[in-house]
């Protein structure tokens, strides 16, 4: 089963598969998390209204520190350059909150699952 950190709303249902889903709101908290237990996937949103960091700063913390984990990006950000900004960073997926997007969340995160793995594979061999 695998292990999901999002930094993004968690709505109920969308991957019930999951055996674990770390959803803290605060970017220090998920730091934290990613630093003490080992993840699949990483849902990050863009905006964190009233923190200091933003889902950027929480992206390159984990691009430095856990370089093996799968990040996808789902958010309703309007900041045309903070999009911009996160494009360049290498993800699996940017879904944009809008509609019904939970069956292309759960898409990202199998395929998000599966690269992690296939890394950790390939280290192995």
């Amino acid at each position: 089963m695998a292990q999901l950190a999002t930094a993004a709303p968690w709505p109920r249902g969308v991957y019930d598969s999951m055996a674990d889903v770390a959803c803290p709101a605060i970017p220090a908290m998920i730091k934290l998390a990613i630093k003490n237990q080992e993840f699949d996937a990483a849902v990050l949103d863009l905006n964190f209204e009233g923190q200091a960091e933003d889902g950027l700063d929480l992206f390159d913390f984990i691009l430095r520190n856990s370089p093996s984990l799968s990040v996808i990006v789902l958010s309703g950000d309007r900041k045309i350059q903070r999009i911009i900004d996160a494009t360049k960073r290498p993800m699996v997926d940017f879904i944009v909150k809008q509609g019904d997007y939970f069956e292309k969340l759960k898409i990202a995160i199998d395929r998000g699952v599966e690269r992690k793995r296939k890394w950790q594979s390939d280290r192995s061999s």
